[in-house]
Formats: C-alpha cells, structure tokens, sequence
C-alpha cells in the first residue's frame, strides 16, 4: 500500500509540474460585470492565452463588450476552442445567438464543451471553414490551424469542408455581427459573404499584414474594399505592440501590421 500511495504522489507530482499545478483540463472561470462564465483549459497553450486575470481588463473583451449587445445575432469565423464564444454569448444573451465556426475539429469538441460547460441553449458550434467557395480544404491540425495551398500530404493536415457565410445566414441567420479570426484568410471569407456584408452588420476582425493576406492572393486593398470601409468608423488594436486607437486607414496601411478591428457602420454610430 505505501509503494502505492507513494506511486500516486510521484505521479501527481508529475503532473502538476508538467501543467503548472493544474492537471489538464481543468476548469477555470472568468468574470467580468456582462460576462461571467466557465471555460476548460485543455493545455498549456490555452492557459497562456486566457489568463483570465489578463482578460479581464483586456483591450480586445472591452471593445467586444462595447460593440455587441443584448438580443445580437453573430457569426463567429475562427471560434477555436470557444473563449470568445461563451464570451459573445453572455454579450447577447439567451435573446441573441451565436453561431461559431472552426476548421479545426479538436477546437470544435473542446468548444462544444464550452457551450455544454455553461448550459448555452442559444449557441452553436460547426466543423466547418468559412470561404468564398464552398469545397475541401486542407488544413494544419493545430489549435491554431489554418489553410494550407499544398496538397494534404502528411499526418499533421487533414481535409475540412467550407461553405460560403451567405449560406450559413440564409440557413442560421440573420446577423447583425461578424466576428472574424482566420489566420491571413480574411478576404476569402468576405469574398463569400456579400449579402451578409450589404447589411452592414459590425465588424470584430482581426486582420493580418501584407505578407499574411499574400499567401492566399489577397491584399489589404481589397479587404478594405469588401466591407466597404468608407461606411465604418471605429478602433484597431494593433500588433506587435497592442497599441489601441481609433482606426485610421492611412495608418494601418503604412505600417503593414496586422490588427483587430472594432468597427460600426457610420449611420449606427451616429443615431
């Protein structure tokens, strides 16, 4: 019995050594004044990302928090392993709804989780790309994967079907916010949603720089042009170093970084 109890203490000394103190998953929690939920931590790359004491006063949640209300429909583009998902969800609440997507099957369970973890009846989470055609792609199967332009052609890719965001808002919608997160293949997405875009719904993007936007033939020129930007004011937050302000075209151009934008159409803003 003590050989075996002190195999169970070598072991869970292990273990917490390997996961920080915490076994993977686990249960952490985040609380802010609309947003109060239950999340899993799967490994140590998520509890990186959502710290939620970083979260809290974080510049991205705030900016959510501000543009997404009560009753509001949202698609969500690159939901991953649904943080923002249960974070969006408390933002509209059970009068709203929001429907996540990601390429990624893993994120889907783990998402899924989420939705199950917080009793979300108006939430749902699909295993599909967003993109202008609809077809199978080959992916990175990684947290945080994205489409590859080769061939699947080892272990670590594998095909996932897309569909075009029109279809999912004749299907699901309407929605009056799109969230979009997808690693460089931005305008791909829009290209595929330009009734969804006509009703100028606002925007929560994260847009990535020249070279990012260039891997799929796209470029920030014509990202700008789809959601017909000239209708849009609002903030970025821009990377390297978050630096937050208002959004101004020149500015992001210049610099060539990637960002997330906070946008609301102009005729909003101003009733």
């Amino acid at each position: 019995m003590q050989i075996i109890d002190s195999l169970k203490r070598k072991a869970k000394q292990l273990r917490n050594s390997l996961s920080g103190n915490k076994g993977y998953p686990y249960i952490e929690h985040y609380c802010r004044d609309n947003a109060d939920f239950a999340y899993w931590i799967t490994d140590s790359t998520y509890r990186y990302w959502y710290n939620p004491n970083i979260w809290k006063n974080h510049t991205e949640a705030t900016e959510m928090e501000r543009l997404v209300k009560s009753g509001d429909r949202v698609l969500e583009i690159g939901c991953n392993n649904g943080f923002t998902t249960m974070m969006l969800s408390r933002f509209v609440g059970s009068k709203g709804f929001v429907l996540g997507l990601d390429i990624v099957p893993m994120n889907c369970m783990v998402a899924m989780s989420q939705v199950a973890l917080n009793d979300v009846s108006y939430c749902k989470i699909m295993n599909v790309g967003a993109s202008d055609i609809e077809e199978e792609v080959s992916i990175n199967n990684e947290n945080n994967g994205s489409v590859v332009s080769r061939a699947k052609n080892n272990e670590r890719e594998l095909a996932v079907k897309t569909l075009r965001a029109d279809t999912l808002m004749r299907e699901y919608g309407p929605f009056n916010v799109l969230k979009i997160d997808v690693e460089g293949y931005e305008v791909k997405v829009l290209r595929g949603c330009p009734d969804l875009l006509a009703t100028k719904p606002k925007l929560l993007i994260e847009v990535h720089g020249h070279q990012a936007l260039a891997k799929y033939g796209t470029n920030v020129d014509e990202f700008f042009n789809l959601i017909s930007i000239d209708d849009y004011e609002g903030t970025m937050l821009t990377r390297p170093d978050y630096n937050f302000e208002e959004f101004n075209l020149d500015r992001f151009v210049e610099s060539g970084a990637s960002a997330n934008l906070f946008l609301s159409p102009k005729s909003q803003l101003s009733s």
